[in-house]
């Protein structure tokens, strides 16, 4: 009888997942997590000891796990990524699509930005409540460099890339592939110095000497930086007026095997003990609602911005990421080639506007010329009438004194003009190996002096590969002539008919 007695004893620890020897556990999930979920290994811990259930974390950054996902659990029971946004719409793309499992929040933290006390009163000047918009002028002058996870891996760096371009796109709603241009967010890169698989490694990168005035992550990773000691000052945490991601760390049940253990642990995590120890060890935000928040999260976190909806226009995103090329800007170099034939009488206040918009604008921009640019100056009517190179910010004056030169004349040689820029761009790139060349022309009129489009073309294919022409019409140019050279050099026409001649050069900006 003794005998059975300690059989059904035993049945009964191990269906209880209770261990035989020093509370081992008798219950073992394998989770695929971010690499910022390290700081919970403590708390996993507890419950091991609680419920017998013992929480092995394989650490991955979320999008790299979303990739996996898609293709597979990989022998894994759980997944905890810093958000589920990426692997849903990876999922609906699969042929047949499949649905996101099981997912359960477990605790939130926006996607924000920690500056110097130095370039927080920058930010103040600019803006009462700054934007991600002030962030990127401030970036694009100069004025702040961060480090921030890279989007192509980290689902910090990628939420904070959804975040700013949705901002920029002004729509109010999730993004579109329509609403990312590359001219909206190269002011921001920029500032972008130091790129990481997770926000907890952009942290880690920060404290190292160097010129670092600023770092996007959650504000988690922010909090804890702040408390650790490891910095001469606190960080400023900035949450953006005009919308902010947030992470909010769900479980996902991937093993439908487990789904008893799931629940158990989704149950134990979400308690209020639990809730409190994530609140106070990590600095996350709890989503039980009986847990009221510490004095440190008290602040709301503002606008919460939409995660796209389709998985097209967060490829573009990171397409448009990789694209940036060099930071270097002595190695970038544009050349405005613009008409200032007799028609353009009527157009010269729009063009001295939009380059006012370029080189100083008011509030905080998106668009403008960035810290060390070069391009060059062609105007052009009959002839080439002038060209100059101007560097910022130290030649605005000059740029502006050249854009406002009253001397036009009566005929358009555009191809001659724009030949002229492409002989300039060639020579750059023999002296300067690497170098990214753009040309952007300007016209409202037809071609009628000098070389043809064909001659043009001709000329330029014994030149090889300089950059892309980006052409701005408007008026009476022709767009088959101008949509066929653009196309033969990887460019693009932008047609300003009917709209603002500074949002059409603005739409130029950063797209090479």
């Amino acid at each position: 009888m003794k005998r059975l007695l300690s059989c059904a004893v035993v049945v009964l620890l191990v269906l209880t997942g209770a261990g035989c020897f020093g509370g081992d556990s008798s219950v073992r999930v394998r989770v695929l997590a971010s690499p910022e979920l390290r700081d919970l290994e403590p708390l996993l811990e507890e419950l091991r000891e609680e419920r017998g259930i013992r929480v092995e974390l394989d650490y991955r950054p979320t999008v790299d796990l979303g990739d996996t996902l898609a293709e597979g659990t990989g022998g894994h029971d759980f997944a905890w990524p810093s958000s589920d946004g990426y692997l849903k719409l990876l999922l609906r793309d699969r042929k047949p699509p499949r649905n996101l499992p099981p997912s359960t929040p477990i605790m939130t933290s926006p996607v924000v930005i920690g500056v110097t006390a130095e370039v927080g009163r920058k930010l103040a000047a600019r803006a009462q409540t700054p934007t991600w918009a002030t962030v990127a002028d401030l970036a694009a002058t100069g004025d702040l460099r961060f480090a921030m996870g890279d989007p192509v891996h980290s689902g910090t760096g990628l939420a904070a890339l959804v975040g700013v371009a949705t901002a920029a796109a002004g729509t109010g709603q999730a993004l579109r592939a329509d609403d990312v241009r590359c001219d909206r967010l190269s002011g921001f890169w920029q500032g972008h110095a130091v790129a990481t698989d997770s926000s907890a490694a952009a942290a880690g990168q920060f404290v190292q000497p160097g010129p670092l005035n600023g770092l996007i992550a959650t504000e988690s990773v922010l909090l804890k930086l702040n408390a650790s000691g490891t910095l001469p000052e606190p960080l400023q945490i900035v949450y953006p007026a005009d919308g902010i991601v947030l992470a909010d760390h769900p479980l996902l049940l991937l093993n439908d095997k487990q789904r008893t253990t799931y629940d158990t642990v989704v149950e134990w995590l979400r308690t209020e003990r639990a809730q409190r120890w994530i609140m106070d060890k990590t600095a996350r935000r709890p989503v039980n609602p009986d847990v009221p928040r510490s004095e440190r999260l008290a602040r709301p976190v503002g606008t919460a911005l939409y995660y796209p909806d389709d998985l097209s226009v967060v490829r573009k995103l990171q397409e448009n990421y990789r694209k940036q090329g060099t930071p270097d800007l002595s190695h970038r170099y544009v050349v405005f080639v613009l008409d200032y034939s007799g028609s353009m009488r009527e157009q010269i206040d729009a063009l001295r506007s939009a380059f006012r918009e370029l080189t100083s604008p008011s509030t905080g921009s998106f668009v403008r010329f960035y810290l060390g640019e070069r391009i060059r100056v062609i105007r052009f009517a009959d002839q080439v009438l002038e060209q100059r190179d101007f560097t910022f910010p130290g030649d605005t004056a000059e740029l502006e004194k050249t854009i406002g030169a009253t001397d036009f004349g009566e005929n358009t040689a555009i191809w001659s003009a724009v030949d002229t820029a492409y002989a300039a761009g060639a020579d750059l790139r023999r002296s300067a190996p690497g170098s990214q060349v753009s040309v952007v022309l300007m016209t409202d009129g037809r071609n009628n002096n000098g070389m043809s489009a064909t001659d043009f073309l001709a000329a330029q294919r014994t030149r090889g590969t300089v950059g892309p022409l980006l052409a701005i019409r408007f008026g009476d140019a022709d767009p088959a002539e101008l949509s066929r050279v653009a196309g033969d050099t990887g460019g693009s026409v932008v047609d300003a008919t009917g709209r603002s001649l500074a949002d059409a050069f603005k739409e130029t900006r950063g797209c090479f």
